[in-house]
């Protein structure tokens, strides 16, 4: 239900959604009008195992979903088990899983904006009825449309256990990961566990790099070594002078949406810490 500029507003509430006094701006340009607010999520609970997408009254969780923009008033929970948890699959059906997968979670809220489910399947451009897209589940077998909300990293299956994370903004701070990073261009094989596939949509990693004495490191979301987006170098050739500079190299660099989400190069051999990422929503 909407109306026209002049008329009356007409203000209602229903699933979470809002209408009200609206001009005939095509849905699909205000779809590219991204919200700018960061959605405020939280990872909890013994083992990390709960996530909150946290709506309030006095700051609700604005996102859009299908065709319309959504306020989330009141705090929306998902804990896992190790006994049996809702899921989506890959094609966005309904699923159960026992315990959970190692790697990156990507959780999601259903339309009514009242259930969280984990996939580990990436959001990608979802089009809806109105040929208006969101960033949501791609499956083409999902019930009801599935928008993305926020990543879980899964560090221990059986458990299970998740890493520790905050959210300040958009970034997400995660329990230090670290990967060797070899004098041959190459990727760390690791890291694809820790890393959102969520570059193409803006997605940043933030990290550390380190080397050694006379040393120098290059880090790239790309399988060239001619195109690297990151470099330190490590000028001091005393070794007993560069302690305090090996330690601290700080980065921020795009990824890749692949299994070998950044590559590198160090001569001699160093180390990439990677402590958060930029979210997108």
């Amino acid at each position: 239900m909407a109306n026209h500029i002049g008329e009356p507003p007409i203000r209602t509430q229903a699933n979470n959604a809002w209408s009200g006094r609206v001009t005939e701006v095509p849905i699909e340009f205000m779809r590219a009008l991204k919200v700018r607010e960061p959605l405020p999520c939280s990872v909890s609970g013994s083992s990390n195992v709960t996530f909150t997408l946290l709506g309030s009254v006095t700051r609700p969780a604005v996102l859009w979903h299908h065709d319309g923009i959504h306020f989330i008033r009141k705090n929306i929970t998902y804990t896992w088990t190790n006994t049996s948890n809702n899921i989506l699959d890959a094609n966005g059906a309904d699923a159960t899983d026992t315990d959970s997968v190692l790697g990156v979670w990507y959780m999601y809220l259903n339309e009514d904006g009242d259930t969280l489910k984990p996939s580990q399947t990436a959001p990608d451009f979802v089009e809806d009825d109105h040929q208006c897209g969101y960033l949501g589940h791609p499956g083409t077998s999902r019930a009801e449309p599935w928008v993305y909300v926020g990543p879980m990293i899964c560090t221990t299956a059986a458990t299970p256990a998740f890493s520790a994370m905050t959210k300040i903004g958009f970034l997400w701070l995660i329990t230090e990961v670290n990967a060797v990073i070899t004098t041959a261009w190459a990727a760390p094989t690791n890291l694809t566990l820790y890393i959102p596939q969520l570059a193409k949509h803006g997605l940043k990693v933030v990290g550390a790099a380190e080397t050694g004495t006379g040393g120098n490191i290059k880090l790239s979301g790309h399988t060239t070594s001619a195109l690297w987006e990151v470099e330190g170098a490590v000028v001091e050739t005393t070794a007993s002078n560069v302690a305090l500079q090996t330690a601290h190299l700080p980065f921020t660099m795009t990824p890749n949406d692949t299994t070998s989400p950044i590559y590198g190069e160090a001569t001699p051999i160093g180390d990439v810490h990677i402590t958060g990422f930029y979210d997108v929503v």
